[in-house]
Parts: C-alpha cells; sequence; structure tokens
C-alpha cells in the first residue's frame, strides 16, 4: 500500500485531483479513519474473522425473529446453495449478486452495530476528510494535538464495474444507486466486502487480506493532526461539509453548531 503524508490543504487537494481527473475507470473510493493505525476491517471479520456466508445468515435468521415482533419490516437472509459458474464469479456479477437479494437486511444490521461483512465508503475525498477528523473536535486540546497523531483517509482504486481486483480474497462493490437511507445518499455512500471461496463455500473476510494482492490499488493519506485539523475543518465548513449536511438527524445538527463554534473560535484566534 502507497502511503502519502499531507503536508497541507493544497497539497491534499492536488493528491485527491489528481486521482479524480483520471477516466471513469479507474475509479477512486475514499474512507476516513481517526487513527491511521486503523485497519481496513468490517466489524464482522473483527468479531468472528473469517466466516461463511451460510454459517452467517444461520446466526442471523436464528435471531431475526425478535427484531421481526418490533419491526414492521421483515428481515430473512437466504441460504446460498452451491451453483454454477464459480459463486464468487456470481458475488461479482451485480445482476445475480447474493448480497442484492439480503441488502436491506446486511445494511440494516450494519446500521444498528450489528457484526455485518459491509465497509462504507464515500465518492468524495473531502467527506472521507471529514470523518476522519470530525471526532477530534469533540476531544480536549491535548488529546486533539498529541504529537505524531495521524489520521488517514484511504483511497481504494476500482478498474472495473463491481470487482476492485481478483486475488484468494477479492473485494467487490455494491454500487451508489441501492435503495438505503437518504444519508447514503447525503454521504456519497458506497459498500463494499471482502469475499473469497474456499471448496465451493463463498466466506467473508478482511479487506486487508485483498490489499496484499495488488498493493497499488489502495491508497492511505496519512493526516497529521496537530498540523492540519483547524486547517481542514475550516474548509470543509466552508464546503458546507458538517454533521448536520450528512447525516440530516436533531443530533446531527445539535452536534454541527458545535462544529460552527470550533470553526469560529480559530478563525477568531486566527
Amino acid at each position: 500500500m502507497l502511503e502519502i503524508e499531507i503536508k497541507s490543504w493544497e497539497h491534499f487537494q492536488e493528491t485527491v485531483n489528481k486521482m479524480l481527473n483520471e477516466q471513469f475507470y479507474p475509479r477512486w473510493l475514499f474512507r476516513g479513519h481517526e487513527d491511521s493505525k486503523f485497519q481496513l476491517v468490517s466489524t464482522l471479520y473483527r468479531t468472528c474473522g473469517d466466516i461463511t456466508y451460510s454459517e452467517y445468515s444461520g446466526l442471523v435468521n436464528n435471531k431475526l425473529s425478535k427484531l421481526n415482533a418490533f419491526n414492521s419490516d421483515k428481515y430473512c437472509i437466504h441460504k446460498y446453495t452451491p451453483k454454477s459458474p464459480c459463486p464468487l464469479e456470481l458475488f461479482g456479477n451485480a445482476n445475480k449478486n447474493i448480497l442484492f437479494d439480503n441488502l436491506k437486511t446486511f445494511i440494516y444490521l450494519r446500521h444498528h452495530g450489528f457484526p455485518s461483512p459491509l465497509l462504507d465508503w464515500t465518492r468524495s475525498p473531502y467527506i472521507a476528510a471529514y470523518f476522519a477528523f470530525s471526532n477530534y473536535v469533540m476531544k480536549s486540546k491535548e488529546d486533539r494535538f498529541k504529537q505524531d497523531l495521524k489520521a488517514a483517509i484511504h483511497c481504494l482504486q476500482f478498474d472495473g464495474e463491481n470487482a476492485a481486483w481478483v486475488g484468494d480474497v477479492n473485494v467487490y462493490s455494491l454500487g451508489h444507486e441501492i435503495p438505503v437511507h437518504a444519508r447514503h445518499f447525503l454521504q456519497q455512500t458506497e459498500y463494499t466486502y471482502a469475499a473469497g471461496v474456499e471448496e465451493n463455500n463463498i466466506y467473508f473476510s478482511a479487506q486487508e487480506s485483498a490489499n496484499n494482492n495488488k498493493e497499488d490499488a489502495t491508497i492511505k493519506l496519512l493526516l497529521p493532526v496537530k498540523d492540519l485539523l483547524n486547517e481542514f475543518f475550516i474548509n470543509l465548513y466552508h464546503m458546507n461539509i458538517n454533521a448536520y449536511s450528512l447525516f440530516g438527524s436533531e443530533d446531527s445538527l445539535v452536534k454541527s453548531v458545535y462544529e460552527e463554534i470550533f470553526v469560529n473560535d480559530i478563525c477568531y484566534r486566527y
């Protein structure tokens, strides 16, 4: 994985503009992490490690009756039955993708904190920058400006419509135009999952495993918090990228008010 340490807002713009100005393919997705040491792993992998689709669907279906009892929508993950062609090809084909049959359930579970194979990305590097820095606004000055503390933006390259690359573990996108919550579109979200096939069984894995197959498929932008937090947040504020514009909830409205106070305090001092 190529790592680039960002020196300033202008350096950041130059770097991402080179990606965005390329041809439609390859295209890029972006994911902000408040700590550059965080890995590209789903909550499911962090909880269970490698797990087959059948095992995961069985665990979920055994507990969905409780969710259905309190929810007007009914959720169920379909059982996968191995068939020809190769199941991994089914995963990569948007028209046959088994996750599309269960998309509502997968996203519902992830949205409410259940371990999920999905990782959420954004098509906007600026929205990713917001997520990389937003939690620091709510922290003490001592925590914000610890020496050598770095946030990060992971940049994922896609060579085709759905598959990022081919190897032992493959990364696939569910695309952008899917029937989900409105904030999905506010945040320009796109979900990916990492999967492989062993003995004709689909299993979910860590995206880091796939990254090892093609090192230039991902770039990590390192963002020194002490040097860049104030500069980035002022510029993002002027782009109207804030908690409320990305979430649209009452909680996010209140958080955005504090973010505005944070920005105005920076401008007053400098």
